[in-house]
């Protein structure tokens, strides 16, 4: 997803709180995609994934039962080709080195601190 029109595109919005899924959602429907999808933790979140295949995940971090980390080890370790090369943006307070790096390892495209 290089260009950056994204009018027929699709989200997934993966976060446990619902504000916050309003807040993604309507920044990503400015941006134009058609359509743009929520999950409320990472589980919920992969389920979605599989069965949307989604151009782009923006995922938090912190969530129960299942978390961002979990959401990315289960989204790269798939099987599936066409799952583990979905772009996920982590958007989350979590904003140390630390996780930044860990979610760079997990192969995160991109890493945005809360609030935005």
């Amino acid at each position: 997803m290089t260009d950056k029109n994204f009018a027929g595109r699709t989200a997934l919005v993966v976060d446990d709180s619902e504000v916050h899924r309003q807040i993604m959602s309507a920044m990503l429907a400015k941006l134009n995609f058609k359509d743009v999808h929520v999950a409320g933790d990472g589980g919920e979140g992969i389920e979605k994934t599989e069965a949307l295949r989604p151009d782009v995940v923006v995922c938090d971090l912190r969530m129960e039962p299942a978390n961002g980390f979990e959401y990315l080890r289960r989204l790269r370790g798939s099987e599936d080709e066409g799952l583990k090369d979905i772009p996920v943006i982590i958007v989350t307070g979590l904003s140390s080195p630390g996780t930044a790096m860990k979610s760079i390892a997990l192969e995160g495209s991109a890493f945005i601190a809360k609030p935005f």
